[in-house]
């Protein structure tokens, strides 16, 4: 569900009695990761340049990075990336952030570029769930890594990915 959200322009639902108002980009508070739109995950019949990537229980050891490679030949589709995975529940009376088991999600274009997750312009240690959407990527090479800092409670941690693009996905 994540991965196939698509950005919303406007809200125009209960808003506090506020007229419609415009969304940024996704996610925030309002709409989350966006609305469900299937053609982000499921090729459409006319596209022939589509790849879809999916990996339910690949593994990461602490301090480590695991990186997959999208060679984008038709800028559309956008090329979209879904990080997700179970972190264990935090201590009781904790306060501020309890992400235990961090992963972090970040893509470096072909023209060394740097995109963090969720929108952010550094790394998400927030989140168990974390997502670049690339619109109208550029023809070349992506580097997508997935990368893990301490992880006190296993040393290693199962994760989810799903990558979809207009071109190849290896790892």
């Amino acid at each position: 569900m994540i991965h196939s959200g698509s950005q919303m322009s406007t809200f125009d639902g209960n808003n506090g009695g506020k007229s419609n108002f415009n969304l940024a980009s996704p996610p925030d508070n309002t709409q989350g990761y966006g609305r469900v739109s299937l053609r982000n995950v499921l090729p459409l019949t006319q596209q022939t340049n589509f790849d879809l990537f999916v990996d339910d229980l690949r593994s990461i050891n602490e301090n480590s990075v695991n990186n997959f490679y999208a060679t984008i030949t038709d800028s559309n589709p956008d090329l979209i990336v879904t990080l997700s995975w179970y972190d264990p529940p935090g201590i009781d009376g904790t306060t501020g952030s309890v992400l235990l088991q961090d992963l972090d999600l970040t893509i470096t274009g072909p023209d060394g570029s740097i995109t963090y997750s969720n929108g952010g312009s550094s790394l998400d240690h927030l989140n168990n769930n974390e997502k670049i959407d690339i619109y109208g990527p550029l023809i070349g090479t992506y580097q997508i890594s997935v990368s893990s800092n301490a992880l006190p409670v296993t040393g290693s941690q199962l994760y989810s990915i799903v990558i979809t693009c207009g071109g190849t996905i290896s790892s």
